[in-house]
């Protein structure tokens, strides 16, 4: 068990919400200074939490923890881009178009290619998009794709809550994002094109229950 009393929640939330200090945090929380400093301190054993000095406090990484309020700002999406053949629009853009319809703005947009399937696409504007490239030859082993969008994913985790989409260019790289959203607990969609129908695999709720599991239980 980490954590005994749900009332780090409330610390965390601070964090969350660009409050860093402790004398504002104890303004926000209904928690004596001992109490503060216990679950900081504990915050930052478990390496959730880091001290920046003059009392001060930061989140190493926004991703998961912050995904347990709702008052969320904005979202990274994070796809797979695959070849054009018959597609009308890009996955990618279908998936941004949906989440965007239920309500979920996305200020960052990253995706995950070859340069064969970036090429099918030559005369689309990808401007809005940071093209990540992996090699047809990397996309033949699971752990080795998990490893390449792992590292590309892990700075955005620092600064932002991610969507995954497991939907497009092949069906490893799409087992390769859903062990990733597994086991870094990010929400993770799958669009179905012909049906242009978003479908949550992992749900934001589902996200904020496990976070709280691994934090309280």
């Amino acid at each position: 068990m980490r954590f005994r009393s749900a009332n780090v929640i409330s610390i965390l939330e601070c964090l969350c919400h660009g409050i860093d200090s402790f004398s504002e945090i104890k303004k926000k929380v209904s928690l004596e200074d001992a109490s503060i400093a216990h679950f900081l301190k504990k915050l930052i054993k478990h390496d959730i939490v880091e001290k920046l000095g003059k009392g001060r406090y930061i989140l190493k990484m926004r991703t998961p923890i912050c995904y347990l309020f709702d008052d969320v700002d904005s979202f990274y999406y994070i796809g797979l881009l695959g070849m054009k053949n018959s597609h009308m629009e890009p996955e990618p853009e279908s998936a941004v178009s949906l989440l965007e319809n239920e309500g979920i703005k996305i200020s960052r947009r990253i995706i995950f290619t070859t340069p064969e399937a970036l090429y099918s696409w030559r005369g689309f504007d990808f401007s809005d998009y940071d093209i990540k490239i992996i090699s047809a030859k990397d996309l033949l082993d699971i752990p080795v794709i998990e490893e390449k969008i792992h590292e590309a994913i892990l700075p955005e985790m620092k600064s932002g809550l991610l969507i995954l989409d497991c939907t497009s260019l092949t069906k490893t790289a799409t087992i390769a994002m859903y062990n990733l959203a597994i086991k870094l607990n990010i929400p993770l969609i799958y669009v179905y094109e012909e049906r242009r129908k978003l479908v949550w695999l992992i749900s934001l709720d589902d996200v904020r229950k496990e976070v709280k599991k691994r934090l309280l239980s």
